[in-house]
């Protein structure tokens, strides 16, 4: 699962850039990039990554509260309206692909042990969804108040095209590289987490003491199918709209439930025949 996480962000990454601002230059390119920026910090290991986070992540913030303030002027609530015209099934159906890339952060729980209190994991890591939901929620109702629901969905980068209506004075406008500053940040800390998660299982699972008989094939492999294992863009959007949510809600969901079911089964049968 983590594999098909990592490739689907790979791709992704590789593709924003390759055509919102570097079309000349090839997808591997980045790909590669963002594979060995992610291994450089992974092989620092989880603290060397919370620290970078740590540093990086008030800067984010606090420049994407500044973008949404300066288009303040551009939002209209009306385009919010109606509300749920069609019902709550075409909601749900929206919110496929939005809740399997949410359920990520069940990945949290491989961190635990390296918490000063792992007893406090499960209350920050509510607070995390909480705030990240709190974001994305904004972050989307900015971009229908300001592009309207037709223009939007007919972008393929709609919170990126929405930065280019920032303007102020008429001497500060084209910030869309301010808003890919941001994103891209996020996204290598995100896989950094991620290619850690992934190596440690990897190690523990094929029972390699070195992790360096782990980290070049895992890097190629990845790299191989984020570029190649896809012929166009269309085959990705299929992807993350039929295989990718399905996956994602068996090992976030499904797996975890039904383990848990059978420790709940064991333990209540260990009480009976106690």
């Amino acid at each position: 699962y983590l594999a098909s996480l990592l490739i689907v962000i790979v791709r992704e990454f590789g593709n924003v850039l390759s055509t919102a601002f570097m079309p000349e230059t090839p997808m591997v390119v980045f790909s590669l990039t963002l594979l060995l920026l992610a291994l450089y910090a992974a092989l620092g290991g989880p603290e060397v990554i919370c620290r970078v986070n740590q540093f990086i992540l008030p800067i984010l913030l606090a420049t994407l509260i500044l973008m949404l303030f300066f288009l303040a002027k551009e939002v209209e609530p009306a385009r919010l309206l109606p509300f749920m015209e069609e019902g709550l099934w075409p909601v749900l159906k929206g919110a496929k692909v939005a809740s399997a890339f949410r359920g990520e952060v069940f990945v949290l729980m491989w961190l635990v042990y390296y918490l000063d209190e792992p007893s406090k994991s499960t209350g920050r890591g509510m607070q995390a969804v909480i705030f990240l939901g709190v974001l994305l929620m904004l972050d989307v109702m900015s971009i229908i108040t300001v592009m309207g629901r037709e223009l939007a969905s007919l972008e393929v980068f709609p919170t990126l095209s929405m930065t280019r209506y920032i303007n102020i004075g008429y001497f500060l406008n084209r910030v869309e590289g301010l808003a890919m500053i941001v994103w891209v940040t996020g996204v290598v800390i995100k896989s950094s987490i991620l290619f850690y998660v992934a190596m440690d299982l990897a190690q523990d699972t094929f029972r390699v003491r070195n992790r360096w008989y782990i980290v070049p094939p895992l890097v190629a492999g990845l790299l191989a199918v984020a570029v190649y294992g896809f012929k166009n863009d269309l085959q990705v959007v299929w992807y993350l709209g039929t295989v990718f949510p399905l996956s994602s809600w068996l090992f976030q969901l499904g797996i975890p439930s039904l383990l848990l079911l059978i420790a709940w089964l064991r333990k209540k049968g260990a009480y009976n025949r106690g």
